[in-house]
């Protein structure tokens, strides 16, 4: 593996772990209510839409989905 190389997958895993420590903070905030939008923001998003894959990615449904089956 090249030089090149090993610094690509340590930023990639460096972002997937950012990643997944936004989701968790943002799990805590869907439990406690407020627009999906301000839970994205306040998690460190910068983007609804990377934030919906994000989450997707992670969880299997979109954050919205995931309130309504924890409020159920």
């Amino acid at each position: 593996m090249t030089t090149e190389e090993n610094r690509l997958l340590i930023r990639h895993k460096i972002a997937d772990f950012i990643n997944n420590l936004r989701i968790e903070h943002a799990r805590g905030l869907l439990s406690r209510g407020g627009r999906i939008t301000d839970v994205a923001y306040a998690s460190g998003f910068s983007s609804i839409r990377t934030f919906n894959r994000v989450f997707s990615e992670e969880y299997g449904c979109s954050p919205s989905e995931y309130r309504k089956k924890k409020t159920t």
